[in-house]
């Protein structure tokens, strides 16, 4: 692999020229893999999982989207609630000052 030198010139307003040289960008890597001292080496091939234990970690998967789905809904629901149950307390203490029923009794003849 051969390695090319590119270089750029430019002219200033006060007549300096400056030529510069970009540098080569890193070719290499590195790879580490860190062991602590007196642990089991890991297994490169994990063991195949059975069609009843993926069963259950699906059933358990499902459960807890369930019983997460119920606490994100009753995080939205109850202030709803509360707030429907402020306004018909309202309504209801308003309602009687403005169904006060007939100004007078009507007239009955006998």
């Amino acid at each position: 692999m051969s390695r090319s030198s590119v270089s750029a010139s430019s002219n200033l307003a006060d007549g300096i020229r400056t030529t510069t040289t970009p540098r080569p960008s890193p070719e290499s890597s590195i790879a580490v893999d860190l062991v602590e001292e007196g642990a089991a080496p890991e297994d490169e091939k994990p063991e195949e999982v059975g069609t009843l234990a993926r069963a259950w970690d699906d059933a358990v998967a499902g459960f807890m989207g369930v019983v997460s789905a119920v606490i994100v809904s009753s995080g939205v629901l109850l202030p709803i609630a509360v707030l429907a149950l402020v306004v018909v307390l309202v309504v209801r203490r308003l309602l009687p000052r403005f169904d006060k029923g007939p100004a007078t009794a009507p007239a009955t003849d006998v």
